[in-house]
């Protein structure tokens, strides 16, 4: 394969080092560091870290600033949260035509909201309420929304997106390497005057995102857990979105005072991961970065916590089956010792599920258990969910099994063989997590917040070495005292704040001028950029092995770490026993070693599997160190060719249906997608061709083995990407003796129900916050060749914070939370391809949601001006869209299944430079307009009139049993 950094990075660095000149500052570096980072702070206090990584021509970048939702004012809850969406409007020269004259009504709407947020007469605010509605319509004669997401596509961004903790606040985005100016220009200039344009119809997206956590019955308990466990401190008085009597009286003259104290670049870090010269670059990021002045940064509260004292209990109905959770304080993200924690909870439960609280489970003893860790910066969590068996097990009896574990830990009754193993597994983590930028970029965040000494991080490993079980039981007796939180939650579902919808204009803008930074970032040069193309024949290699087996390798450059992947062609569409046959296999040992044995066994050798499937195949996955690959496959051939037979893991696949069923019919979210599936296939509905609970217990441990013999007489490819020379001989030599293989007889492709009108089906769920809402239909047969024309397409349409979906749904009318559009190809030339449209609103906005989406599907705006955008985007995203190494191989047989016979970027870069606007519009109407729709709503029909959807279509209502076998 060719290297990037020959590629892409060494020119973009000879250009940088010319054009540059000299640094002036100094980068500090650690020894024995992996990562190499280099750390430096600017003149003005400004924090920058970067990790070099040349694997891919992409850069992961983030502005990181050390405030989060615990800073919010205990009056204005949600404040950091709602402050990260708006910094997404623009400045006094972004997003706007005309500041000054757009600053008088955006002054006016400051005031009013001042106003509103101390008025009470419910009459009086809904005065305001219009004047500020008015006023914002007047300010947005001069608005450009979203110019700062198109100026983000087009410099071929990805990924852009931000998010908002109880410690730190985090913009960030994928981007080109040659695109490292523009970059830094347009981040810094976010950050100098702001402008929090738009606030009206934000503050109605926060709801929907306010509404959006509140469908969701797990979110909604654990918000009450928290609210116990941190009483007194705002990790637990206050949630990162906001109570709702907050969001109805926002401040903007608050929120602005809120910017101007905690956005400061001593506040601040500039986090850089990927193909770059640090030495190169660091003089353009002092020269932007310089641009934000040094201010005097206030001391921020301080917010003790009371211990608990002795066993607190909480007694609820907030779940759809018993759940048990109890909460240990231990030391926060800024001194925990990490690698002690980290061992202490891989002791008790990890993947390979041979840790304590794994035991209660995999021994049938309790239905399921699960270590959470709660990194927060101030105060530490660690909450064990426990959750008895459905039927026959009282909490109390759970509750007593479970703290013999933590008995057995504090005493030391675990083999120091079994220490080092979990040991040797975390430095596999540790490994992995190395491997991608994302992974690299969120654990600088963590030590720019944390605080931490860099060397603590670095030299993880060594202090995984020195971990003694002393220690271990040492931090055990401290965790596990007296003084604790304990949860008990039975079936139900808690009370659900509820906001109505606003009775206001939308607030649209229709300029098509660009900004005056627009224009002035325009001008900024940019060197060019090479595209890397994957060669489907050197890449990889494929070779067959006996009785037609394939074995596919690429090589691993960054590690030790194997990936191997065994696939049989037979899935759960030829027989719904097999989606169930994956469960079992990943529950029993073998005929020569029980499950416990097996999986330490697997654990010694630092490997894991994990069988699964979908509908066309059947898989295990396995991972481990090459050193140990010849050894982890003989373990895993015992598994292949002696699996146990155990009737009592067959019991527990049945309890497990039964609550996998009540959790999918407690959220809306899950239903409309089984309704989704009615809609659009009826009896064919995967939901439907599902085993009801019965049949499911029907199964024997026998019939399992006889269809895992069956699967093994499929057609068998391997995946394979390490460094081991043996694996294809051992792989060969296990698999020559494999009887005849099967055909796959049939291929996955189920028919759509073609409606010949407007068709939508509807099921009334009462407690439901939203309306969940899919428009679903076929567009046929698309051509590879017309492939570009759907992907400009899905970047104008919807795809995007800069297509038409987001800015007439969210942005123009804040109708929703989520919102999207696209059309996806077929797997396969001969399937077709499928538009998918969703919008997740309050139930009040059901219909005009529906009448936008509708209104953009039937008649698409042709703003013929943002081709500039959807041409820059699609060019440099494309160069970009290198597939990582162990990736390649599942990307290549992609790209081969769908018809292309090289790396369709090939073609498609130079049809995305010769792009016409016509050719997007010829797009939409040769395969989308006109088509009739399917659309899938569940929500609340109380809060909506069910006549006003027969007005789009025929309307099928029905009930959740309706989609679901039971």
């Amino acid at each position: 394969m060719k290297t990037f950094l020959n590629s892409i990075g060494l020119i973009s660095v000879l250009i940088l080092n010319a054009t540059l000149g000299t640094c002036q500052t100094a980068f500090k570096t650690y020894l024995e560091d992996p990562l190499q980072l280099k750390e430096t702070t600017l003149a003005n206090g400004m924090k920058v870290l970067l990790v070099e990584n040349h694997d891919k021509p992409e850069i992961s970048g983030a502005f990181v600033v050390n405030v989060g939702s615990k800073n919010d004012p205990a009056d204005n809850t949600g404040m950091a949260h709602y402050l990260e969406h708006m910094l997404f409007k623009g400045t006094e020269t972004m997003g706007t035509t005309d500041y000054a004259k757009e600053k008088i009504h955006l002054d006016a709407i400051v005031s009013l909201y001042d106003s509103l947020g101390m008025e009470t007469d419910e009459e009086k605010r809904k005065v305001i309420q219009k004047k500020i509605n008015d006023a914002s319509n007047l300010a947005a004669q001069y608005a450009l929304p979203n110019e700062f997401d198109r100026i983000i596509a087009e410099m071929g961004g990805t990924n852009l997106n931000a998010f908002t903790t109880a410690d730190m606040t985090v913009y960030l985005n994928v981007f080109p390497p040659n695109q490292i100016e523009k970059w830094l220009d347009v981040y810094v200039h976010r950050m100098q005057h702001p402008v929090f344009r738009l606030f009206q119809t934000e503050l109605e997206t926060v709801y929907e995102e306010k509404n959006r956590s509140m469908n969701e019955p797990i979110n909604n308990l654990f918000e009450y857990f928290l609210e116990n466990f941190y009483k007194g401190h705002p990790y637990g008085d206050q949630t990162t979105i906001g109570k709702t009597e907050h969001l109805k009286n926002p401040s903007l003259s608050t929120m602005y005072q809120y910017f101007y104290k905690y956005y400061v670049p001593n506040n601040m870090a500039l986090v850089l991961v990927g193909d770059f010269n640090s030495e190169a670059i660091l003089p353009l990021i002092e020269e932007k970065l310089n641009q934000l002045p040094y201010k005097p940064l206030e001391e921020n509260d301080d917010f003790p916590l009371e211990p608990f004292e002795g066993r607190k209990v909480l007694n609820v109905k907030s779940s759809p089956i018993k759940i048990a959770a109890y909460g240990y304080r231990v030391d926060g993200n800024g001194t925990i010792n990490k690698p002690l924690n980290d061992v202490f909870m891989q002791l008790l439960s990890n993947d390979t599920e041979t840790g304590l609280l794994d035991e209660l489970r995999t021994s049938g003893q309790v239905m399921g258990t699960m270590m959470l860790n709660i990194p927060y910066n101030d105060y530490g969590a660690l909450v064990v969910v426990n959750i008895p068996k459905l039927v026959g097990q009282s909490f109390e009896e759970a509750e007593d099994l479970l703290f013999a574990k933590f008995d057995s830990l504090k005493s030391g009754s675990f083999k120091a063989e079994t220490l080092e193993a979990i040991k040797n597994g975390l430095i596999k983590q540790k490994k992995l997590s190395l491997e991608t930028n994302s992974e690299i970029a969120y654990s600088l965040y963590e030590y720019f917040i944390s605080g931490q000494d860099w060397n603590k991080t670095i030299n993880y490993t060594s202090q995984l070495e020195k971990i003694t079980k002393a220690d271990v039981v040492a931090y055990a007796m401290t965790v596990f005292g007296d003084d604790y939180l304990a949860l008990f939650s039975k079936m139900g579902s808690n009370k659900k704040d509820k906001i109505q919808k606003p009775e206001r204009d939308p607030v649209i803008s229709i300029s098509t001028e660009k900004s005056e930074y627009y224009q002035a970032f325009s001008e900024i040069k940019e060197q060019p950029l090479s595209p890397v193309y994957i060669d489907f024949e050197s890449d990889i290699s494929a070779v067959e092995l006996p009785n037609n087996s394939v074995f596919v390798q690429t090589e691993n450059p960054k590690n030790d770490i194997f990936d191997l992947t065994l696939r049989w062609s037979v899935g759960s569409f030829h027989n719904p026993k097999i989606a169930y046959l994956a469960n079992y296999l990943n529950r029993i040992g073998t005929e020569n070693l029980t499950f416990s044995d097996y999986r330490k066994a697997i654990q010694k050798l630092n490997a894991s599997y994990y069988f699964y499937a979908d509908q066309e195949y059947f898989y295990i996955d396995i991972d481990g160190e090459d050193r140990n690959l010849l050894a982890t496959i003989d373990l895993i051939n015992e598994l292949l060719q002696l699996p146990a037979v155990d009737q009592h893991k067959v019991k527990e696949l049945v309890e497990e249906a039964k609550a996998d069923l009540k959790f999918e019919k407690s959220s809306p979210g899950n239903i409309v997608k089984a309704l989704r599936e009615f809609a659009l296939y009826g009896k064919s509905s995967l939901y439907l061709q599902n085993l009801t609970v019965k049949e499911v217990g029907e199964i024997t441990p026998q019939d399992y083995l006889a269809l895992f013999s069956e699967v093994q007489k499929y057609p068998l490819t391997i995946h394979y990407t390490g460094n081991n020379q043996g694996a294809k001989s051992k792989l060969g030599e296990i698999f020559k003796s494999v009887s005849t293989k099967k055909t796959q007889t049939t291929v996955y492709d189920r028919k759509v129900i073609e409606n010949t009108e407007n068709t939508i089906y509807f099921i009334n769920q009462k407690r439901s916050t939203q309306a969940n809402i899919h428009f679903d239909f076929s567009a046929g047969n698309i051509p590879i060749n017309e492939y570009y024309k759907l992907n400009a397409f899905n970047e104008y349409f919807g795809m995007g914070m800069s297509s038409l979906v987001f800015q007439e749904i969210r942005e123009f009318r804040s109708l929703a939370y989520a919102s999207y559009g696209y059309c996806k190809p077929g797997k396969r030339p001969q399937n077709i391809a499928m538009f998918n449209g969703y919008v997740g609103c309050q139930n009040d906005k059901t219909i005009e949601a529906m009448q936008v989406m509708l209104g953009l599907l039937n008649n698409m705006p042709e703003k013929s001006e943002r081709l500039g955008y959807i041409k820059g985007a699609s060019i440099r995203s494309s160069l970009t869209s290198v597939p990582g190494f162990r990736s390649l191989i599942s990307q290549i047989e992609k790209w081969q299944e769908a018809g292309f016979e090289r790396d369709p970027r090939q073609d498609f870069l130079p049809a995305y430079e010769n792009l016409t606007f016509s050719e997007i519009v010829e797009f939409y109407q040769t395969y989308l307009k006109g088509k009739p729709v399917t659309i899938s709503i569940v929500g609340d029909k109380k809060q909506f009139d069910i006549k006003e959807l027969e007005k789009f279509g025929k309307v099928i209502q029905l009930k959740t049993k309706d989609v679901y076998v039971e």
